[in-house]
C-alpha cells in the first residue's frame, strides 16, 4: 500500500490556470505548503498583506494590461508567463528599490548617530574615562582599520575582473572609484540591514532591495565614466564589473 501511495499522486500540491481578460490574459495559481505557513508566521500580517497586494496588482492589473498591449501567438500560458517574467517582475524590482530608498532615508539618522556615539566613546576612552557597560564596544579606530584592510583583497578581486579585458586601460580609475563606492555603500548596507534585523528579525532584512540599489548605483557611476554607448565589448565588461 505504501509503494502504491508513493508512486501515485493522489493530491497535487500546486494548481494553476490561465484565462482571458478582455484583450489580454492572466493566470491564477495556488499551492499547499507548510513552509509557506512558516514564512507567513515569520514575516507577520503587515508584510503578508503587502505581498498579497503586490500579487493582486501584478496578476490582476499589470499582467492583463501588458498582455493586451503585447499580443503573442501560441499557448496562452506561455504568453502570460513571458510577460510576467520579462516585464511585470521588473515592476516588483522597482518597488523593492523604492522601499529600500525609503528605508535608507529613515535609518540615516540612527546610522549617523551611531557613528557619532562611537567616536565620542573612543575620545572618552582616550581621556581615561570609564565608559558605561553598553558603550564598551570595539574602539572605532580598530573597526575603521579592519575595514580599510579588507579593501586590499577587494581591490585584488576587482583587478582580477578587469585584467586582460576591455577595461584594463582604465583599471586604476575604476578600482579607486569602486573602492570608495564599496566603502560608502558597504557602510550603509551593513548598518541598515543590521539595524533592521535587530528590530524585526533577519527574515525581514531589506538586503535584496538594497542590493538592487547598490548595483544601480555602481552602474550609474560607470555610465558617468564611460557614457551610454562605449562599445559592445566595453559594455559587456562593465556589466560584469558592476
Amino acid at each position: 500500500g505504501f509503494a502504491i501511495f508513493t508512486q501515485t499522486k493522489i493530491i497535487t500540491d500546486t494548481a494553476a490556470t490561465t484565462f482571458r481578460v478582455g484583450a489580454g490574459a492572466t493566470g491564477i495559481a495556488g499551492s499547499l505548503s507548510f513552509v509557506l505557513l512558516g514564512v507567513g508566521h515569520l514575516v507577520g500580517i503587515s508584510v503578508g498583506a503587502a505581498m498579497g497586494l503586490g500579487l493582486v496588482m501584478g496578476w490582476f492589473v499589470l499582467v492583463p494590461l501588458l498582455t493586451a498591449a503585447h499580443p503573442m501567438p501560441g499557448d496562452m500560458a506561455a504568453w502570460v508567463n513571458t510577460i510576467w517574467k520579462g516585464d511585470v517582475r521588473f515592476f516588483g524590482a522597482g518597488l523593492i528599490g523604492i522601499s529600500a530608498i525609503w528605508t535608507l532615508v529613515k535609518i540615516a539618522g540612527p546610522v549617523i548617530g551611531g557613528v557619532r556615539s562611537a567616536l565620542a566613546a573612543s575620545a572618552a576612552r582616550d581621556k581615561g574615562e570609564t565608559l558605561a557597560l553598553e558603550e564598551q564596544d570595539l574602539p572605532i579606530v580598530w573597526v575603521a582599520g579592519v575595514a580599510l584592510l579588507t579593501l586590499l583583497p577587494i581591490a585584488w578581486l576587482l583587478w582580477d575582473v578587469i585584467a586582460g579585458g576591455a577595461l584594463v586601460g582604465s583599471a586604476a580609475l575604476l578600482i579607486a572609484g569602486a573602492l570608495v563606492f564599496v566603502l560608502v555603500a558597504g557602510l550603509m548596507i551593513a548598518a541598515v540591514c543590521g539595524y533592521m534585523a535587530g528590530l524585526i528579525g533577519a527574515s525581514n532584512s531589506p538586503v535584496s532591495g538594497i542590493g538592487i540599489l547598490a548595483v544601480i548605483g555602481s552602474s550609474l557611476m560607470l555610465v558617468g565614466l564611460f557614457g551610454q554607448h562605449p562599445g559592445a565589448d566595453t559594455t559587456r565588461a562593465l556589466i560584469a564589473y558592476a
